[in-house]
Order: structure tokens, then C-alpha cells, then sequence
């Protein structure tokens, strides 16, 4: 008896695992029951059905008392988890069939088990749905990692969904593809097109209206041009101030001595307001010294 008692703590010992903390997730679709062990648990989980109900085995799993629960799902009446002889039994009383999913954690130290109704409630009109078949025990799942808290670890499992992902990355291949369409088009109608500037037009040059025919310097201030515009000449003194002397019509375009034949007739006019103006200037500048003289 005593090597049969030894026989049986050696197997509780290499595959023996305390059931420290459960929890119940209840959503309408489905059903999880989360159980986290003291210890990586190595042992085996058997399935036994007898018409909607399901007993679960869990070789090597203890529990310190029995749990009944009643969840508040349509798919499952009552729950019980049951300590057995070196084993855990998790008993679903289920209303309809329903299809029973198992996977542990990587660390091996949590256990999810997930109830789902084969048939869900939102069918009508008493259409049978086909039941996809999933094996008892899928791989562990990368997401799930081991939370320590009080001394209980808990275990949680997240699924991500690629499908917005997937869309976002559709939306931005198109948009990329249509400015690459656009851009070509663009490249394709301006071809063999001069460029344009919306500010400075290349190949066109706005004519002045103004233009100097003859020009000839009087002094370091003034001179005297031939100026036409809009089918004019005009003769003017430009310098400190400047003086209309004459105009004409632009029929006849003078020639260089034509235009000193112009300077020869108004000579007279331009000596007397070049001196005018240079009286003027000497006047201002002896105001200027008197003022200053007083001051002092």
C-alpha cells in the first residue's frame, strides 16, 4: 500500500497543478471560463458527451472545493466544477448542443476553456446552421501572457483582427495608383508645350509706349532728349526739373542733325532757364549763409 501511495504522490507531483483563481466571462455568442494554476500544467483533458451534456476531464488538475455556477447565458444552464481523485471534472449542463474549445497559455500556467451554441439564437425560421468542427485542443496562443497579482496568476487571450488593417492598406495602394495616373497624364498633355508663367510669359515682350530718340547732355544735371510717345515728339529738359521745350507729330522721324538744328533753335530757351535756375540755386545758397552767420 505504501509504494501504490507513493506511486500516486510521484504522478501528483510531476503532473499535478492547483487550480488558484477561475474566472467566468459570459457574452451572449459565447461562454469562457478562465482557470490559472499554481504550477505549469502538463496533463491530459478528455471529453465525454451525452447528448447536450459535457463532462471535461483535467488529469493532474486539483481544486479545493467544489463551484456550481449558473451562468447568465441562454446556451448553458448550470456549470459545475467537480474535484476528482487526482483529476478536475468541469460538467456543462447545456439546453442545446454546443461545441467546447480548450487552450492553454504558452507558459502553460492558464487554461481557457470556451463554450460556444452550434446553432446561435439569431437563426429563424428553424434553419439548421452546419456546425464547423474544431478540434478539442488548439495551439496555444502567443497573446496570452501570465498576470500576477495577490499571488494568483491570471491568464487573458487576445485576438487580433487584420480585416481593418487589410482595408487601409486597399484604400492606400489606390490612392497612390490614381496620382500616379494623373501625374503621367499630366506629363503626356504637356508634351512638346513651351512653358508658361503665369507672371513673367516667356516669348512675349510688352512694347513701352516711351522711347528716347535722341538724347545729348547739358551740364552734370541737366540734358536735353527727343522723346516719343503714341505718335508724338516731344522735346524736353530733364535734369533738376523737367521742361516741355516742344512737340510734334512722329510722320517724320528727325535724323541726329535734325535734332541738333532743334537744339540750335531753342538753345536761347534752354540758356535762360539753365541760368534761372542757377540764380536761383545761388540765391538760396547766400539765404543759407546768412541764416547760418547768424546763428553764430
Amino acid at each position: 500500500m505504501r509504494i501504490v501511495a507513493l506511486l500516486f504522490l510521484s504522478l501528483h507531483l510531476l503532473y499535478g497543478a492547483n487550480v488558484v483563481n477561475y474566472n467566468l466571462y459570459e457574452r451572449e455568442n459565447r461562454l469562457d471560463l478562465m482557470l490559472s494554476f499554481d504550477d505549469a500544467y502538463k496533463g491530459r483533458i478528455t471529453k465525454r458527451t451525452e447528448g447536450v451534456h459535457t463532462i471535461l476531464q483535467l488529469e493532474g488538475a486539483t481544486l479545493s472545493q467544489k463551484i456550481i455556477k449558473h451562468p447568465r447565458v441562454s446556451f448553458v444552464k448550470e456549470l459545475r466544477l467537480v474535484p476528482y481523485v487526482n483529476r478536475l471534472l468541469i460538467e456543462i449542463a447545456a439546453s442545446d448542443e454546443v461545441k467546447i474549445t480548450a487552450s492553454k497559455t504558452i507558459d502553460r500556467y492558464g487554461l481557457r476553456i470556451r463554450i460556444t451554441p452550434v446553432y446561435p439564437s439569431s437563426t429563424k425560421g428553424g434553419q439548421e446552421q452546419k456546425a464547423v468542427e474544431n478540434p478539442l485542443f488548439t495551439a496555444p496562443e502567443k497573446k496570452e501572457k501570465p498576470q500576477h497579482a495577490s499571488g494568483i496568476q491570471k491568464s487573458v487571450s487576445i485576438k487580433k483582427d487584420s480585416g481593418m488593417e487589410g482595408a487601409y492598406l486597399k484604400m492606400i495602394a489606390v490612392l497612390v495608383g490614381l496620382l500616379l495616373f494623373l501625374y503621367l497624364l499630366k506629363k503626356i498633355m504637356n508634351t512638346g508645350r513651351p512653358e508658361k508663367s503665369w507672371l513673367f510669359p516667356v516669348g512675349k515682350k510688352e512694347k513701352s509706349p516711351v522711347h528716347i530718340v535722341y538724347q545729348k547732355s547739358l551740364d552734370a544735371r541737366n540734358r536735353v532728349a527727343l522723346i516719343g510717345y503714341k505718335g508724338y515728339l516731344y522735346l524736353v529738359l530733364l535734369g533738376v526739373n523737367n521742361v516741355l521745350l516742344d512737340k510734334f507729330r512722329e510722320d517724320h522721324a528727325p535724323d541726329e542733325e535734325e535734332f541738333e538744328e532743334l537744339l540750335q533753335k531753342n538753345s536761347d530757351k534752354l540758356d535762360q532757364f539753365i541760368r534761372l535756375k542757377n540764380e536761383k540755386l545761388n540765391a538760396y545758397k547766400e539765404k543759407v549763409g546768412r541764416e547760418f552767420s547768424k546763428l553764430h
